[in-house]
C-alpha cells in the first residue's frame, strides 16, 4: 500500500538531510526515503500492536485458568 506523503513533508526531509547530514538528494530520492521510513515505522507499529494483543490474550488466558 502506497501512503501519500505531502510535498511539504518531502521538502522538509530534504532540508533535514542537507542540514543534519550534508546530503543533497533529489526530490525523487527524498520521496523514496520518506516512503521507506513510513513503511518501516508502519511495520514497527504493527509488530508492537501484535505483541500487545498477544500479551493481553495471554493475560486473559492465565486469569481464566
Amino acid at each position: 500500500m502506497i501512503m501519500a506523503i505531502s510535498e511539504a513533508t518531502i521538502q522538509e526531509l530534504k532540508q533535514v538531510l542537507m542540514e543534519d547530514y550534508g546530503k543533497d538528494v533529489t526530490q525523487v530520492e527524498a520521496s523514496e526515503i520518506a516512503h521507506t521510513l513510513v513503511g518501516y515505522f508502519d511495520l514497527l507499529a504493527k509488530i508492537h500492536h501484535r505483541e500487545i494483543m498477544k500479551n493481553n490474550y495471554d493475560d486473559n488466558k492465565s486469569t481464566n485458568n
